[in-house]
C-alpha cells in the first residue's frame, strides 16, 4: 500500500506528464505566443487552487480574492506597501 507522498508524487507527475503533451502538440501546431498564453493559463490555475486553499494572507484576499484580477492590476510593490499588506512594522535597512 502507497502512502501519501507517493500518491501525491505520482499525481504531481501525472500533472507534469500531461503540461509536456500539452506544449508538445503546441509547439508543433502553434506560434510561440500560444504556448505562453497556455502556460500562463495554467500557472494561473494553479495559483488560484493554492489561494483559495491558504489560510494565510486573510487581509490581502479582501481586496484580491481572484488571482486573474490581482495580475491585471498594475502595483508598484515597495518596502511601505509590503508593510501595510503584510500588517509589519517598519522593517530596518
Amino acid at each position: 500500500m502507497q502512502d501519501i507522498r507517493g500518491t501525491r508524487w505520482q499525481t504531481s507527475l501525472q500533472k507534469r506528464e500531461q503540461q509536456i503533451a500539452i506544449l508538445r502538440s503546441a509547439t508543433s501546431e502553434s506560434p510561440k505566443r500560444a504556448v505562453k498564453s497556455e502556460l500562463s493559463e495554467i500557472s494561473e490555475t494553479k495559483w488560484q487552487i493554492e489561494w483559495n486553499r491558504t489560510t494565510k494572507g486573510a487581509t490581502t484576499k479582501l481586496d484580491c480574492p481572484k488571482v486573474a484580477h490581482r495580475l491585471k492590476l498594475k502595483i508598484n510593490v515597495t518596502p511601505n506597501l509590503t508593510m501595510m499588506v503584510t500588517g509589519h512594522s517598519n522593517i530596518k535597512s
